[in-house]
């Protein structure tokens, strides 16, 4: 087994496997609220979740997958590729912590996104390693 293969084993262990993050985060409505109302419970948002590890290894492979494609299919140079895929994908990242923002049962996460950032330094990691 190649050492990214058992690092990629590790994080998924690490992160408690890929499965999706269930959450309650709404009470019904008491008396002090309007009819229909929803009340939001706070959100507990763990440093060592399932969705962090789905952040780090999607930021990881879109990192390299980006920077490998516009190396050989638009003809960028190295750094330069990996400099515009980890932008890209790190304003993905902000933007998807921005439309969270926007649902009533979800916040902007900054866990979310230091594990974003995260997988994209492993991504550059990898990259290094040539």
């Amino acid at each position: 087994m190649s050492v990214f293969n058992k690092l990629l084993l590790a994080i998924v262990f690490l992160f408690g496997g890929i499965q999706g993050v269930r959450a309650q985060n709404f009470v019904p409505p008491d008396s002090t609220h309007r009819a229909g109302a929803l009340q939001k419970r706070p959100v507990i948002d763990r440093w060592i979740a399932p969705d962090k590890g789905l952040h780090l290894l999607g930021s990881m492979m879109l990192t390299v997958a980006g920077t490998k494609t516009l190396q050989q299919n638009f003809g960028f140079k190295y750094h330069t590729g990996m400099r515009w895929a980890m932008g890209f994908t790190f304003s993905l990242g902000v933007s998807k912590e921005l439309w969270d923002s926007t649902k009533p049962h979800n916040i902007f996460s900054w866990k979310d996104l230091s594990a974003d950032v995260a997988g994209i330094l492993l991504g550059r990691c990898i990259l290094e390693i040539r």
